[in-house]
């Protein structure tokens, strides 16, 4: 399922626009591989996907002058992808069966992104030309957890893993364009 909400805002001089959405979503897949021979290899897999997410965006712009406005766009999201696998591997020779494996997995896989863009447009004189200002920011903070239990029937014990991965990803940038309007020509620096 999924929904959205907007709300919108207008005057002479302000445009504002306001944005929130969530969505959720499973699946049940089942992989099955087999390779066969005199050793064969049977494999099947049952997994649950779930994935769920929400956020929310704002933009606005606020019109200084004729010729100049200043506006801002802010976003953040917030998602998860979780994965449950129980896994069954049976090794065999000829139609003997000689050892079979029992896994199971789970995966957490959340991330936060924000954007943001604070800007500023000015026209210069009647020909078209512009000078375009503006700050921007991006950052996504994804996390990987993944749990792995793998159990042989030809041992008492299972093998217990962990594997983590966090990042903090971010750009900031400044960043200014001129635009230059000619009849040969378009010139943006």
């Amino acid at each position: 399922y999924a929904g959205n909400l907007s709300l919108n805002y207008q005057s002479k001089r302000l445009s504002s626009s306001f944005k929130l959405r969530q969505y959720h979503t499973s699946t049940r897949p089942t992989e099955e591989i087999g390779i066969v021979g005199q050793n064969s290899i049977l494999n099947r897999d049952v997994r649950k996907d779930v994935v769920w997410g929400l956020g929310g965006n704002f933009s606005t712009v606020y019109k200084l002058s004729d010729k100049s406005n200043i506006g801002l766009i802010y976003g953040i999201g917030k998602l998860n992808y979780d994965i449950d696998i129980d896994g069954i591997s049976s090794f065999q020779t000829g139609s003997i069966t000689d050892s079979v494996l029992v896994t199971t997995t789970h995966q957490d896989n959340p991330a936060v992104t924000q954007t943001m863009n604070m800007y500023h447009d000015l026209k210069i004189g009647k020909a078209g030309k512009k000078l375009s200002s503006g700050f921007n920011f991006f950052s996504i903070l994804p996390a990987n957890t993944t749990d792995f239990s793998t159990r042989s029937d030809q041992q008492q014990h299972a093998a217990v893993i962990r594997n983590t991965s966090n990042l903090d990803y971010t750009i900031w940038a400044l960043q200014s364009d001129l635009t230059l309007p000619y009849p040969w020509a378009l010139i943006e620096t």
